[in-house]
């Protein structure tokens, strides 16, 4: 039986979350850092780097971006299909041509709302592509960010992606090429701005928040920072400097543990010096730190039932939810959402979700 119908519509897309007072305009600029050769060989060497940008919008506009314009501007749809695989979904050809039709929250090119608004700046895991949180970035763009979605390239053609400090200097330095790029952004705020990722990015996040001072908070989706792995690469950097950690830090992560990726809270327990909260969500796996959870409702496991993709659905949305506050809090010094946050999860109705607190 396939549950996909519940995900047909532009707001199912979105689940239960609530848009912000401004519609979502989308767009692509395509950029090349010519300090970084990229091709071994060829005429156009240097790196490129495209950046998908959501931002507060002004538009009538009723035609909505497609799900599928999202994969055409990154890998494409069979690379979609194969990542899927990897992140443990499955949809059938029938389903997958349904997602690729439905309609996102966003307008491609919409003319822009007057700001100044916060930037947000996302990273991804090793090798992903910019568009696995679409749904988070068009939500935080609704209620006012100018959020920035780069994907994980190798630091060049040739070199193969592996964990290790190449690969997060890689991301680093794409980070900061995008800080420089969207200077020039009109509605991009003078204040300070924010960092999302999803996996390793959390590393080259947390690594980018130490040199850059410039950075007020910075948000882990269940990133490296949170894992063994993602410790050693940190402490061996050149950039590691836990005494300059000290923007407000959200890390959000499942309740399991694995011997293979064990976890390791040192970051948020020793070294992050600002405001820090740890946010635990019961039954949640990797990939539900992604949009993923919520643009594909077939899961690979046989067991699975609608109620398992519903509870999928509402994970996702507590998440975004408090992504956004604490967003708010750190970056446009909201004293509601700021109090929302001093209150356990349980007394917003909220079961399954752990928050601890660190000044």
């Amino acid at each position: 039986m396939s549950f996909f119908p519940i995900l047909l519509s532009a707001a199912a897309l979105w689940g239960n979350l609530e848009a912000g007072p401004h519609m979502v305009g989308f767009e692509q600029l395509e950029s090349f850092d010519y300090s970084r050769p990229f091709r071994a060989e060829g005429e156009h060497r240097s790196r490129p780097i495209t950046m998908s940008i959501w931002y507060p919008a002004q538009t009538d506009d009723e035609r909505p971006v497609r799900y599928g314009r999202y994969l055409d501007g990154a890998d494409g749809r069979e690379s979609f299909q194969a990542r899927l695989a990897t992140y443990g979904y499955s949809l059938s050809p029938a389903e997958l041509e349904a997602l690729f039709s439905s309609e996102t929250g966003a307008v491609e090119k919409a003319p822009r709302a007057s700001g100044p608004f916060p930037l947000l700046i996302f990273g991804t895991g090793l090798t992903g592509p910019f568009y696995l949180n679409t749904v988070l970035c068009e939500y935080l763009a609704s209620h006012g960010y100018i959020v920035v979605a780069i994907p994980s390239l190798p630091a060049r053609e040739d070199v193969e992606a592996a964990y290790d400090a190449l690969a997060v200097d890689a991301q680093i330095r794409d980070m900061e090429f995008v800080i420089q790029e969207m200077h020039g952004y009109a509605e991009v705020g003078d204040g300070r701005l924010g960092l999302v990722a999803w996996s390793l990015g959390g590393v080259a996040q947390a690594l980018l928040q130490m040199k850059n001072t410039d950075v007020g908070a910075v948000v882990s989706l269940d990133a490296a920072t949170g894992y063994a792995y993602g410790e050693k690469l940190l402490e061996s950097s050149l950039f590691f400097q836990p005494q300059r950690a000290t923007a407000a830090f959200l890390h959000a992560t499942d309740s399991r543990e694995s011997g293979q990726v064990p976890k390791s809270f040192r970051y948020f327990d020793e070294v992050a010096r600002g405001r820090s909260y740890l946010l635990t969500i019961e039954g949640a796996t990797h990939a539900e730190f992604t949009s993923l959870a919520n643009v594909v409702p077939l899961r690979v496991a046989p067991h699975e039932s609608r109620e398992g993709s519903e509870e999928a659905l509402e994970r996702y949305r507590r998440l975004c939810l408090y992504v956004r506050r604490f967003l708010d809090a750190s970056l446009k010094s909201d004293g509601s959402a700021a109090e929302f946050l001093e209150d356990a999860p349980t007394r917003h109705g909220f079961d399954g979700l752990v928050l601890s607190r660190k000044r």
